[in-house]
């Protein structure tokens, strides 16, 4: 075989292979090369075979190896050897192309031992090898439908989180024109002032996510929603709608003015959100998990749901239902639900409690204390616009009943 000779510890001075191979490289890095010409060449270049063999065990029956080759990125770390580096020079423009293919030489030193194998063995026997692409028929509709599914994971969390700011908006543009604490004087209950707001935006999500899904699966037939089970895929867009009307609540408590709170809203839908998905393709690219603290953000809980749900179906199947969640999809589903609760009980607790631009806030421990200030010495009492509208409507029922 031109391309091997025996590994001798006497010439090379050291006792194992691999040792040898990696004084050479460390000979390699403190070489001046300049990386960007091709045509490059160095004499250390020779110290470095073109691929290794250990054979463990040898005989009529059994030839069992261990392959090394050199795959190192580097133009100028190989050899015009025919296996991981050729050139093919033109005659017409007296120019050498230079091609390097480290995976196909790496084929072509185990054809060309199993070759030599074989004709020990069978003197009548060619064995023929090479690389083909599998499937023979390509399937490109297929192809392209698998790389739109791994696009979505950054275009659809963006497009879900538009909701966000708009919450935000109407919440804060509310408070700021005193519109809140007129309906409060006028006998409005906060607690039905938050139930309104929350079933009226989340009904608006649900009619804007129903027509995504409506799209995606009937109109432009994409794979990612099409194969993917819808109750997987509604229940996830379920709990994105939660948590972004319970983000829009939390944040709203800390703004007052409604230009504040659009610049806001928007930073956080898509910085946060376009953040999430570089992260995901990068950092938590699979199979790393992402860090545990980032699951008490939602919006990177849903991003990282709706990529692993592309990536299963770019790269594996499609997800048929719940029980083909791996673990991390598990929790993030369940932080999903469980944060947007959370911040939905801070937003209402934190309304009552941090000074708004109008109204009286109340105490931090209100919720167990019901005892207030003391007004010129007589009972304690503290009272504000919610307790007002309470008491005008109290006592609207009782004139009603009479």
């Amino acid at each position: 075989m031109p391309y091997f000779k025996e590994y001798k510890k006497d010439k090379y001075k050291f006792d194992d292979m691999n040792l040898y191979l990696s004084d050479v490289l460390t000979i390699f890095s403190k070489s001046n090369l300049d990386f960007n010409d091709r045509s490059a060449y160095f004499p250390e270049l020779d110290l470095l075979p073109d691929g290794a063999f250990i054979i463990k065990e040898v005989n009529k029956k059994k030839f069992k190896y261990n392959l090394q080759i050199n795959d190192l990125k580097y133009w100028q770390y190989h050899r015009y050897n025919g296996i991981t580096k050729i050139g093919l020079y033109d005659k017409e423009d007296s120019y050498t192309y230079k091609i390097l293919r480290t995976i196909e030489g790496a084929l072509v030193v185990s054809d060309l031992v199993n070759q030599a194998y074989m004709r020990e063995l069978f003197n009548d026997t060619t064995v023929i090898g090479g690389v083909n692409f599998y499937p023979f028929k390509a399937d490109f509709n297929n192809q392209i439908q698998k790389g739109l599914s791994l696009v979505a994971f950054m275009v659809f969390p963006l497009c879900m989180s538009m909701g966000l700011p708009v919450f935000l908006y109407q919440i804060v543009l509310e408070k700021e024109t005193r519109l809140i604490e007129n309906m409060k004087i006028n006998g409005m209950k906060m607690s039905n002032y938050w139930k309104i707001n929350y079933l009226f935006n989340l009904a608006f999500y649900m009619i804007t996510a129903l027509i995504f899904l409506f799209f995606g699966m009937g109109v432009f037939d994409l794979q990612v929603f099409t194969d993917t089970n819808f109750f997987v895929l509604l229940t996830t867009l379920f709990g994105w709608g939660l948590a972004q009307i319970s983000m829009a609540f939390f944040i709203s408590v800390f703004v007052s003015r409604s230009q504040t709170a659009s610049i806001v809203g928007y930073t956080v839908a898509v910085w946060f959100t376009t953040i999430a998905s570089v992260f995901n393709i990068t950092i938590y690219s699979a199979p790393n998990e992402m860090d545990s603290f980032l699951y008490a953000i939602p919006t990177f809980t849903f991003s990282r749901l709706i990529y692993w749900i592309s990536c299963k179906c770019g790269n594996e199947h499609c997800l048929k239902g719940f029980y083909e969640f791996n673990s991390e999809m598990k929790w993030c589903f369940t932080m999903l639900y469980l944060t947007a609760a959370l911040y939905l009980v801070l937003a209402l607790y934190l309304y009552q409690v941090v000074p708004q631009t109008y109204g009286v806030p109340k105490k931090w421990d209100f919720l167990w204390n019901k005892t207030g200030r003391k007004i010129g010495g007589g009972d304690s009492v503290e009272r504000n616009t919610d307790e007002i509208a309470d008491g005008m409507e109290e006592e609207r029922e009782e004139l009603q009943g009479d």
